[in-house]
């Protein structure tokens, strides 16, 4: 949004570059027209304290909230690998089931009735999440998330879902570029475990003097 923004805004300085603003905003529109439409961008962008939903249109912001809530919602179930009804700790007795018409199942019913009232704990923290003003863009929103956690500790599962650093190969593409400057045409009789230690040294050389 900030882009499309910027490149649509008329301004003193646009003399000789209007035609080239105009084409790269009608790319920016054609390649990025349907990201919003995205629930792992969306949903990341929300979680980013940096930005939460302010660059959102009103129905976008409506329906990206929907979207968190339900997933929290799916985040309240049992812990995992446990089964409903479950007692790991076998020196418990099993709990014992009310007699239907009691006293004791009538306030079990009243708990199950109470019991939706619990996914309102995600709502409030989301509110008082999107209340509170963003912080600095050069902030760390992973620091953010481990500083309030204790506060907004249902969105906090959920950002470390969509903020996690996601797989890339960079690393591994970096090695083999690095691995065909050491073994060219004027070095191919290199042995492999040479070219082992030439990368090694290649690779972790730097670190020792940061």
């Amino acid at each position: 949004m900030a882009l499309k923004r910027f490149l649509s805004r008329d301004s003193p300085s646009d003399h000789g570059v209007g035609t080239t603003k105009a084409e790269l905003l009608r790319a920016v529109t054609r390649r990025f027209d349907g990201i919003e439409n995205e629930p792992l961008y969306t949903l990341a962008t929300l979680l980013d304290p940096r930005y939460k939903d302010r660059c959102f249109s009103a129905e976008l912001k409506a329906h990206t909230r929907g979207l968190l809530l339900d997933l929290l919602a799916t985040q309240t179930g049992p812990d995992e690998g446990q089964e409903p009804g479950d007692n790991n700790n076998t020196d418990e007795p099993a709990e014992k089931m009310p007699r239907p018409g009691s006293l004791s199942s009538m306030l079990g019913e009243i708990m199950q009735e109470e019991r939706p009232q619990q996914a309102t704990a995600a709502m409030s923290q989301l509110n008082l999440y999107l209340s509170e003003p963003v912080i600095s863009r050069d902030a760390d929103p992973l620091a953010y998330w481990r500083a309030n956690q204790d506060r907004f500790s249902a969105l906090t599962i959920a950002a470390r879902a969509y903020l996690s650093a996601p797989c890339t190969s960079v690393d591994s593409e970096r090695l083999f570029s690095a691995a065909s400057n050491i073994l060219d045409d004027r070095r191919s009789r290199l042995s492999a475990k040479k070219v082992e230690m030439l990368l090694f040294v290649r690779k972790n050389l730097p670190l020792m003097h940061k």
